[in-house]
């Protein structure tokens, strides 16, 4: 028997179509220069308990196995994923955080059903954001910029963000600017805050699911006007990079910068 020695690459070769579309979003983002400093970006993350907690394995509904038995193995019903939370953050390179908010789209997917299926609303979907995020958001951002201003909103291409009903509604409150894909370094949230929010979050050593919502919070209060202002530098000599590299590659470049 022969074996074929295969190496994974660390660094996965995009497409020259995303390249190409890196190239054109670090453009706009250079076009941009000190207007950068006032875009909104808004993006989710999920925040999990301290990564040296063992996860908790759960039995599915219609499994035989007792729901607090603890096991190991592929061949067993599990969830091995730890504990987590999602959060949608919004806040400017000049360091105005404008909105931290946590999702829970479980309960409200209980009541409100999906008209197609008939069963209730699963996952972040644009009904969910139109319904109980947006309006937030832009109460929000209403509040640090004014009543009748309408600032620019960069969001990724996520399918609930870019859905007509999510568009329709932010359309009317803001300049939206959708971040081509394969672009989280240059993005604020991606490049610097949620990193360094997940580390110290990481750092509370939270080891309970409960308590996530307390460590994010604290953590978000901690982040500076400095933070946003060194989080936008960075986007910025990375979208440098990007055009200096025709495309690059978004997972290291930059590391060492």
């Amino acid at each position: 028997m022969g074996f074929t020695k295969h190496r994974i690459k660390s660094k996965p070769k995009l497409s020259q179509k995303l390249k190409e579309g890196r190239v054109e979003f670090a453009r706009k983002i250079k076009s941009m220069r000190g207007k950068l400093n006032d875009v909104i970006v808004c993006d989710e993350k999920w925040f999990s308990v301290h990564k040296g907690v063992n996860a908790h394995f759960e039995a599915r509904d219609d499994s035989d196995v007792e729901p607090e038995e603890m096991f190991r193995g592929v061949d067993h019903e599990t969830h091995t994923q730890r504990p987590k939370v999602m959060y949608l953050a919004a806040l400017t390179g000049s360091g105005k955080k404008i909105m931290l908010l946590k999702l829970d789209w479980v309960k409200w997917g209980k009541d409100n059903v999906n008209s197609r299926t008939g069963k209730p609303a699963k996952g972040i979907c644009a009904d969910f954001l139109t319904s109980e995020v947006w309006p937030k958001l832009v109460k929000a951002a209403k509040k640090e910029f004014g009543r009748n201003s309408r600032p620019t909103l960069m969001l990724d291409k996520a399918s609930s963000h870019g859905a007509k009903k999510s568009m329709d509604y932010l359309e009317r409150h803001f300049k939206v600017m959708l971040q081509n894909g394969k672009c989280p370094d240059m993005n604020l949230c991606d490049a610097a805050v949620f990193p360094l929010m997940e580390r110290r979050v990481d750092a509370t050593k939270t080891e309970h699911k409960d308590r996530i919502s307390a460590a994010v919070n604290m953590v978000w209060k901690g982040i500076s006007v400095e933070t946003c202002q060194r989080g936008i530098a960075r986007v910025k000599r990375n979208a440098e990079k990007v055009l200096k590299l025709g495309g690059g590659n978004y997972y290291g470049e930059n590391r060492k910068e």
